[in-house]
C-alpha cells in the first residue's frame, strides 16, 4: 500500500494543473500594471494665455483621489515650480488650469507623475501665445428633413433627423481648446473633446399624440461650446421641427440613409423581415460538443487552456486553487483505499 501511495503522488504531481479560478469560475490572470499616466488635450500644441487649461484622459487617479501633475516654467536649463489646480472627474476627466495667469511667451512644461512608482512620467512642453480673442459665433445648426426607417423585423418606424453642426472660421482658430455639446429641446448629450470640429449626428424624435390628428414631432436643436479655461458658453441659433406630420416623414434604407422608391417601401413593409436580417439566435455560437444553453448560466470551459502571450497567469502550480486534476486524481485514489 505504501507503494501504491508513493506512486499516485508522483502521479498528481506530473498531471497538469488547472489555471487558478475566481468566485465566478473564471481563470484568473496577472494583468500586469494597472496605472495609467494619461494623456493631455490639448496635446503638442501651444496655448493661448486666456485659455490655459488641459483636459486629461484615460488617467487612473493617484493615492489622494486626483492626478498628479505639476506645472513649471522653463529658464534655458532651469526651471521654477508654478501652482497648478486640478478639478475633479465630470465623466470626462479632470481638468488642470495654473492657479496664477501664464506669461505671454513663456516655455512651460507640465509633468504628470501620477504613475511615477510604475517608471512612466509624462512631460509635455509649450509656449504660451498671445490672448486670443473669444468668437463671435460658434457657427450654424442645420436639420434635414424628418426621416424614418423600419430598422427590426415586425417593428414599429423609426423616427430621426441628421443634425449638422458647421463652425464658424473665428471658432475654428480656437477649436483645439474647446468643447462642444449638443443640445435637443434642452436634453444635453454628452461634451465632446476637443478640438471642435463640424459634425453631422443622427438623433432620434419620438412622434406625439396630437388630439384627433396624425402624431407630429416638435424638436428643437443648437450646439454649445465652452473653453477648457472657463465656462463662457458659445452656441448656435436655435432649429427647430415644428409640428412636422410623422406621417411626412422620407421614408430611408435603414442601412444607407438613401431615400426609398415607392417600390421600395412597398416592397420593405410587406417583407416579414422589413428587409433587413434577423438576429442571431440565441444558442449561435455555442459548440455542437458540450453545448449549453446561453441562458446566463454556462461557465467557461478551461480544460486545456494555455497561458496567454505577454501576460503572467497564476496556476495551481503557483499557489493557485487546489482542485486541479492531479490532486482530484490522488483523492479519489485515497477514499476507494479506505473503503477497502
Amino acid at each position: 500500500m505504501h507503494r501504491l501511495l508513493v506512486r499516485l503522488v508522483a502521479l498528481a504531481l506530473l498531471l497538469p494543473s488547472a489555471p487558478a479560478l475566481a468566485e465566478s469560475g473564471v481563470p484568473l490572470i496577472d494583468a500586469g500594471p494597472l496605472c495609467q499616466p494619461g494623456g493631455l488635450v490639448p496635446a503638442d500644441t501651444n496655448v493661448p494665455a486666456n485659455l490655459s487649461a488641459w483636459r486629461i484622459h484615460d488617467v487612473n487617479v493617484g493615492r489622494d483621489g486626483s492626478p498628479v501633475v505639476e506645472l513649471y516654467q522653463r529658464f534655458g536649463p532651469m526651471r521654477e515650480a508654478r501652482g497648478l489646480e486640478v478639478s475633479s472627474d465630470d465623466g470626462i476627466g479632470p481638468v488642470v488650469r495654473p492657479i496664477e495667469p501664464l506669461v505671454a511667451g513663456g516655455e512651460y512644461t507640465l509633468v504628470i507623475r501620477t504613475c511615477e512608482d510604475e517608471g512612466e512620467i509624462v512631460e509635455h512642453d509649450f509656449t504660451v501665445d498671445p490672448a486670443y480673442a473669444a468668437p463671435a459665433s460658434l457657427g450654424v445648426t442645420s436639420l434635414s428633413e424628418l426621416r424614418a426607417t423600419r430598422p427590426f423585423p415586425g417593428g414599429d418606424l423609426r423616427y430621426h433627423v441628421i443634425v449638422t453642426l458647421t463652425l464658424s472660421d473665428e471658432a475654428r482658430a480656437v477649436a483645439p481648446y474647446h468643447e462642444q455639446q449638443l443640445m435637443v429641446s434642452r436634453r444635453a448629450q454628452r461634451w465632446r473633446s476637443p478640438p471642435l470640429e463640424d459634425v453631422s449626428e443622427e438623433i432620434v424624435v419620438q412622434c406625439r399624440l396630437n388630439g384627433d390628428e396624425p402624431p407630429i414631432v416638435t424638436e428643437s436643436f443648437w450646439h454649445l461650446a465652452r473653453p477648457i479655461a472657463g465656462e463662457t458658453n458659445l452656441r448656435t441659433d436655435v432649429v427647430r421641427i415644428d409640428d412636422v406630420p410623422c406621417a411626412d416623414a422620407v421614408r430611408v434604407h435603414p442601412e444607407t440613409g438613401e431615400p426609398l422608391t415607392p417600390e421600395e417601401i412597398a416592397e420593405m413593409d410587406t417583407m416579414p423581415d422589413g428587409g433587413v436580417m434577423p438576429p442571431p439566435p440565441m444558442d449561435a455560437g455555442v459548440p455542437e460538443a458540450g453545448a449549453t444553453p446561453m441562458d446566463g448560466s454556462m461557465q467557461p470551459d478551461v480544460s486545456g487552456m494555455e497561458p496567454v502571450e505577454g501576460c503572467t497567469c497564476r496556476s495551481a502550480g503557483a499557489g493557485g486553487s487546489p482542485t486541479a486534476p492531479g490532486f482530484l486524481v490522488l483523492l479519489g485514489a485515497l477514499a476507494r483505499l479506505r473503503r477497502r
